[in-house]
């Protein structure tokens, strides 16, 4: 019976950490003019000793010290506890403008030393180091980075373990973000031939006179391919066979199974399948 309660309490351990991280919540004390993070009951967990405090995001939250005397790299990580995991001598900020990146969507943080950039993932807790010219926070994905070397091509790091996995290959303009284990990239700035790559890097060979496209991304099976010699646009499945043979003058990413397409100049939605699911575009 013992061996039984036991492995309950293992089996809800995580979810009682998160609810706990969840908990936390940054406030500003008056008295001592810094930020730290109180429970539900208005208790100090965290006592305050920050200039800048964010809301927890899988037990990692983003702090900053000293910016009086710090201007530029004040900025750390901690966990529940309080205790650093990335020390405040750095610039974590929001990339593009997008989201914030520690507490927003993607949960991977964009990380400034000087004139190079690395990444902290709050999902595995790992920091890629201060390494790359540029990092594209806001085209990960489960398990991707985009990054650019010193020359400004374009490759991909692990979240999992911040370490590049696919080379830096391609023309840095706008990396393909992966979606689905699949992301279309091309290999020269200006090129108009994009290509079609796995997690691995392994290219996806496409039909002969079929081209990837600029930013598709593959959702429910279907990425936007297009003919090099009409111009029309059509889908391929995720082992780049033309499943939709291209006929649209507009063609957008799947999105809950259906996608918004144009063809001789009407505008109507079609399935994974190319059969018309509605005549008008829907919102």
């Amino acid at each position: 019976m013992k061996n039984f309660f036991l492995l309950l309490i293992l089996l809800f351990l995580p979810w009682i950490c998160l609810a706990e991280n969840a908990d936390l919540l940054p406030v500003y004390d008056d008295t001592s003019g810094k930020w730290g993070y109180q429970d539900t009951n208005g208790q100090w967990r965290i006592p305050p000793a920050f200039d800048e405090a964010d809301p927890f995001l899988n037990g990692y939250a983003r702090v900053s010290v000293n910016r009086s005397e710090q201007p530029l790299n004040h900025d750390g990580i901690i966990d529940s506890s309080g205790s650093f995991i990335l020390p405040a001598e750095y610039h974590i900020y929001i990339d593009d403008g997008d989201v914030e990146t520690l507490s927003g969507l993607f949960g991977v943080s964009l990380v400034q030393e000087n004139t190079l950039f690395g990444f902290f993932d709050t999902k595995s807790g790992v920091f890629s180091g201060v390494k790359w010219r540029e990092v594209l926070t806001r085209m990960a994905c489960d398990h991707l980075v985009p990054v650019l070397d010193e020359n400004m091509r374009a490759g991909y790091a692990s979240r999992t373990t911040g370490e590049l996995v696919i080379p830096c290959l391609y023309a840095g303009v706008l990396p393909g973000k992966f979606s689905e284990g699949i992301a279309s990239n091309v290999l020269d700035e200006g090129a108009e031939d994009y290509i079609l790559i796995d997690e691995t890097g392994t290219l996806i060979p496409l039909p002969e006179g079929i081209t990837a496209v600029y930013g598709s991304v593959a959702k429910d099976g279907r990425i936007v391919v297009q003919a090099k010699e009409t111009q029309l646009y059509g889908y391929a499945d995720l082992a780049g066979h033309v499943v939709i043979s291209p006929r649209f003058t507009q063609a957008d990413d799947f999105e809950n199974g259906t996608a918004p397409v144009e063809e001789n100049g009407v505008s109507f939605r079609i399935d994974i399948h190319g059969n018309t699911v509605t005549n008008e575009t829907q919102p």
